[in-house]
C-alpha cells in the first residue's frame, strides 16, 4: 500500500517511536480499566501475527478480536465487507433489546 509519492511523516514517525518506550505495565493497567466494548480486527494474511494482539486482547476487559480471512495489514481495504460485517455484528450486540 506504500505509496512512493507520498512523503514520510517524520514526525508522526518520531512520536510513534516515543511511544513503545511506555511502561507496558502501566499501559495495561490504563487498558484494564477501559469499560467500553472494543473490537480489534486483525487480517489473518497481516505480517504482524495474531498473537502480537494477544496482549492487548487480554488488557482490555470487553475486548473481542476478529480475523478477517484473506486480508493482510489493512482488512478494511481489501476486504471492506468482512470488515463492515464484523463491525455490524459487534454493535448489533449493544443495540436496544439485543440482550
Amino acid at each position: 500500500m506504500w505509496d512512493p509519492r507520498q512523503r514520510v511523516n517524520v514526525c508522526c514517525n518520531r512520536e510513534l517511536a516515543a511511544d513503545r518506550s511506555r511502561d507496558e505495565g502501566e499501559l495495561a493497567r490504563r487498558c484494564a480499566q477501559l469499560g467500553r466494548p472494543v473490537l480489534i480486527l486483525h487480517g489473518a494474511q497481516d505480517p504482524r501475527p495474531v498473537w502480537a494482539t494477544d496482549s492487548l486482547v487480554q488488557a482490555l476487559p470487553n475486548a473481542q478480536r476478529s480475523v478477517i480471512k484473506d486480508a493482510g495489514h489493512l482488512p478494511w481495504l481489501e476486504q471492506p465487507q468482512a470488515v463492515a460485517d464484523e463491525i455490524r455484528g459487534f454493535v448489533a450486540r449493544f443495540e436496544p433489546g439485543s440482550q
